[in-house]
């Protein structure tokens, strides 16, 4: 029973890890599906949060609003670098920077516009800039969610471009028969 288990172990052991076919004078390896969503999240929420708690500082509170505006801009993407996919990491940075840097412009312009007007005037400027700033941040946010989500689509495509497969062994469940069983996947 004991060698049953050990060479069962094993053998699923084996056929976790990733196995990676390509032409024996290639560098490439394959990329992690696992290591491109880490990136993006951790390149977004560690300047996010660092920035963060700058802001609540009166020194550094201007460098802490440009390192979370940087990280909210540049960080999803990494995950998209890290697969070779340059063109969705642009593609997010860019439209993310423009969205953000749109919706900052006019409600600074908003919000100069109404500086020398009474309160019953400057009131719905002010509030319409706040709005204009939340809409942009909101987008912003939703773009950056939706690039954290896909880094792996984009590790995927490498390996798929690059002709790795992957082959895995998993543990499940399988209810007709209420018996545990293994299930091999063979991915090209």
């Amino acid at each position: 029973m004991c060698r049953i288990l050990i060479t069962v172990f094993a053998l699923t052991f084996l056929l976790n890890l990733n196995d990676a076919a390509a032409d024996t004078t290639s560098t490439a390896t394959p990329k992690s599906r696992r290591t491109a969503v880490i990136y993006s999240l951790v390149s977004t929420s560690v300047p996010v949060a660092v920035g963060g708690v700058m802001m609540h500082n009166e020194r550094s509170a201007p460098l802490g609003t440009g390192i979370a505006s940087l990280g909210l801009i540049l960080g999803p993407g990494v995950g998209h670098a890290y697969a070779g996919n340059m063109r969705r990491f642009w593609t997010g940075a860019a439209t993310r920077g423009i969205v953000l840097s749109s919706a900052v412009a006019v409600g600074a312009i908003l919000i100069h516009g109404s500086s020398g007007d009474s309160w019953e005037e400057g009131l719905p400027k002010a509030m319409l800039a706040i709005g204009v700033i939340g809409a942009g941040v909101t987008i912003c946010t939703v773009s950056a969610i939706r690039d954290i989500a896909t880094a792996d689509n984009s590790a995927d495509a490498y390996n798929k471009e690059h002709g790795f497969w992957t082959l895995t062994l998993r543990p499940t469940y399988i209810a007709a028969y209420k018996a545990p069983g293994l299930v091999l996947k063979l991915t090209f």
